[in-house]
């Protein structure tokens, strides 16, 4: 089995099931399609998934349900919310008042921001970049200037980018997210079996030469 980011808009794939994940802070309705959005493609895509999964990290769970509910009602499919919760990794616990600084290179970074205040987070100092954002020596350099004594939070793809250029000496704490199911998911967990049983009803099974 190959689970797939972005797998949604490659064509020549034939997937087994097709799970269109729609963020509730984006609403019902596609907006600007990239590179002026986020946007992949317009509304048609909607038709090819088997069901939809409405995923939220600020928005509260009514929002979810309301984007849910307009997406259900318009396309016809298994629709399944999910929250984000965040979870940070480092070298000790953060206090609830501690002043931090945050940093993230994202589709949207300044949701990243967001959702650390949100959980109670005292934010004084973020740095946001671009997907893809490729850093320099330079530029880190500056950022550990401006920096202090904060601890820096950031996400677990931008650790891995920074790595070459942060001093060992000098702690991160890495901000993942953990899935937590809400409503809708016996629908979605039976359309999806339904789809893999007659995957290996087609193929039967695997053999090795």
């Amino acid at each position: 089995m190959a689970v797939l980011d972005d797998g949604f808009q490659h064509w020549p794939l034939a997937p087994t099931v097709a799970l269109l994940v729609v963020a509730a802070e984006d609403g019902a309705a596609p907006g600007p399609l990239l590179p002026r959005g986020p946007w992949r493609e317009g509304p048609e895509g909607f038709a090819r998934a088997d069901a939809i999964l409405i995923s939220r990290k600020t928005a509260s769970v009514d929002q979810a349900r309301r984007v849910a509910d307009a997406l259900k009602e318009r396309w016809r499919r298994p629709v399944a919310l999910v929250a984000l919760r965040l979870t940070i990794t480092g070298p000790r616990p953060l206090a609830p008042d501690e002043p931090l600084a945050a940093l993230a290179g994202l589709a949207t970074p300044e949701r990243f921001v967001a959702q650390l205040e949100a959980a109670g987070y005292r934010i004084e100092r973020a740095w946001v970049r671009r997907d893809h954002h490729r850093y320099r020596p330079t530029e880190v350099a500056q950022i550990l200037r401006a920096l202090g004594d904060r601890p820096l939070v950031t996400t677990a793809k931008d650790a891995v980018k920074l790595r070459r250029w942060w001093p060992v000496a000098r702690p991160l704490w890495v901000a993942d997210l953990a899935p937590v199911p809400e409503d809708g998911w016996a629908a979605v967990e039976t359309i999806v079996a339904h789809r893999l049983a007659l995957n290996r009803a087609d193929f039967g099974p695997w053999k090795s030469s």
